[in-house]
């Protein structure tokens, strides 16, 4: 009876080793891709929490139970720091797993972008001694430690990321272990493992996007096995989502999910089997509820957390400061090559007496041409030039530069978008932002007149040109 009993609880070690080499399950990899690669940890520049619960097997005793965790946040502009923890049971067994990880983002465009991950994980696990029963003096129950496992490991991830492509590699474990429980012989193995995962997003129309996933899983032990999950996720305006999944061993999968808030998602995976121990269950539920504590800067086109219009605002708003500043940057640099400076000026020889008796004198000043310019364009709402209508600016430099006695008149007209106080106060700072530009190229500041615009169904520059 002893050995009897030694048998059978080995025989569950070893299979208890095998079903933990994977704890990346089901549908987590739709809603939270830093669950299989670090690489994606803070790569949507959102501070993250994701927590579930995953109950397979269900109406089948000391079927596998796990609780999950994963809090994850940018760090500065580039890198990115979470914590993973994991708490399976298993009948008698139980496993924790907790994993730091980090990540370095690499900028290769502005749709375009390549994550770098790795991770440090320690694993403790156990057998629950309150629940088993044994003869007195069993060999295989009279050392409980021997029963007890810490064990570290190792990953790492790649992945390249573009507004409708996703692709990466990663494994969880790069070291595999081994540990020795009885006689000397290895019958806890974790093994090494390599994950390859890709996606790509379909713009059915404007509120509708499919996400088909494919997901593949080698384990290298003795024999190589291969895992692969073929998934598609519905999106309907970012408020709503189905998902649809394929696995080998016939397993299938339905879920559903939603915001709940602009920081709040809940959602729910069903998944079943026709063959094999699944076959005779009640099938796998799982439930996974997603925060978003903070978002930081610019949204992320895979973002399930839905994106309000306050901040669609604010981020192109700060996406065109950064490009504004670094055009700002390469026209001086231009402008220091090509043109000679004096005292910050550009030399030329200006009729600034001519300019003089214009500005001061009585006679009413007498505009010859009048030019409507839709091309210099600003911020919504703001008096923030995108970096396109530098260019346009520069047009009306040199021709100021060639003719140097004529004036110019500046008149912005805005879009209703605000109080009337609030858009003529915005329609003089647009107009004082173009005069700022101008006479940084050096234009006498004399030669610049600023009227306010109107309220208008568009945003036009007109531009009034004296005698």
């Amino acid at each position: 009876m002893k050995n009897v009993l030694g048998i059978l609880l080995l025989l569950i070690i070893i299979l208890h080793k095998i079903s933990f080499a994977q704890n990346i399950d089901i549908s987590q990899n739709i809603i939270n891709k830093t669950l299989f690669s670090p690489a994606f940890v803070g790569a949507k520049n959102n501070t993250e929490l994701f927590t579930g619960f995953i109950k397979k097997w269900t109406g089948i005793s000391g079927s596998p139970q796990t609780t999950f965790l994963n809090y994850n946040m940018p760090v500065f502009e580039k890198n990115g720091l979470g914590i993973s923890i994991f708490d399976e049971q298993q009948g008698n067994f139980h496993n924790i797993n907790i994993s730091l990880q980090t990540s370095y983002k690499v900028k290769l465009s502005q749709n375009s972008k390549l994550l770098f991950g790795i991770s440090g994980q320690l694993l403790h696990s156990y057998f629950d001694f309150n629940n088993a029963k044994s003869q007195a003096n069993d060999p295989v129950f009279s050392n409980i430690n021997s029963l007890k496992f810490n064990v570290f490991d190792m990953g790492a991830g790649i992945a390249y990321v573009s507004n409708k492509f996703v692709g990466s590699i990663s494994s969880s474990s790069l070291l595999g272990t081994n540990d020795e429980i009885l006689n000397g012989n290895a019958i806890y193995t974790r093994s090494q493992n390599l994950y390859l995962y890709s996606s790509y997003n379909f713009k059915l129309n404007e509120n509708i996007n499919l996400q088909p996933q494919l997901l593949l899983n080698n384990e290298f032990n003795k024999t190589i096995l291969i895992n692969y999950k073929v998934s598609a996720l519905l999106k309907y305006k970012d408020k709503a989502h189905l998902i649809f999944s394929y696995r080998n061993n016939n397993f299938m999968g339905f879920g559903i999910g939603g915001a709940l808030s602009s920081n709040l998602i809940l959602s729910y995976f069903y998944e079943t089997s026709f063959g094999g121990i699944a076959g005779l269950s009640s099938g796998t539920h799982q439930i996974n509820l997603g925060i978003l504590i903070v978002r930081h800067s610019a949204f992320d086109k895979d973002d399930i957390f839905p994106i309000t219009k306050n901040q669609i605002i604010a981020d192109e708003n700060n996406r065109e400061i950064k490009e504004l500043r670094a055009e700002v940057e390469l026209l001086k640099n231009h402008f220091n090559k090509t043109i000679s400076y004096q005292d910050g000026r550009i030399k030329t020889v200006e009729a600034s007496t001519k300019i003089e008796n214009k500005v001061n004198s009585k006679n009413k000043i007498i505009w010859k041409d009048t030019i409507y310019n839709d091309n210099i364009t600003f911020a919504l709402n703001t008096d923030l030039l995108h970096s396109s209508s530098f260019s346009e600016i520069d047009k009306i430099a040199i021709m100021m530069f060639n003719e140097p006695s004529i004036l110019i008149k500046i008149t912005t007209d805005v879009t209703d978008f605000g109080s009337p106080i609030h858009l003529q106060q915005l329609s003089l700072n647009r107009g004082k932002t173009i005069k700022k530009y101008l006479i940084k190229r050096g234009i006498n500041e004399k030669r610049i007149i600023l009227e306010k615009g109107k309220i208008n169904n568009s945003e036009v520059i007109k531009i009034l040109i004296s005698e």
